[in-house]
């Protein structure tokens, strides 16, 4: 029982860390070129997948310690 509740713990912390990471990204590209909007989203589609990439990498060295 007690690992299924980490298991969504870990699923809402990952979930937030890259909607925050989106939203920072958001805002750099938006602020950086905001006329081109086409570059804008080809730029957060990449962030987004390198963040999550990222992110599940460090997640799963996490996992391989315990």
């Amino acid at each position: 029982m007690k690992k299924k509740t980490n298991k969504i713990k870990e699923f809402i912390l990952q979930s937030l860390i890259i909607f925050a990471v989106w939203l920072i990204g958001t805002v750099i590209i938006i602020t950086l070129d905001f006329e081109k909007l086409s570059s804008v989203l080809i730029g957060w589609i990449v962030f987004v997948v390198i963040g999550t990439a990222v992110f599940r990498m460090i997640m799963s060295e996490k996992n391989d310690k315990k």
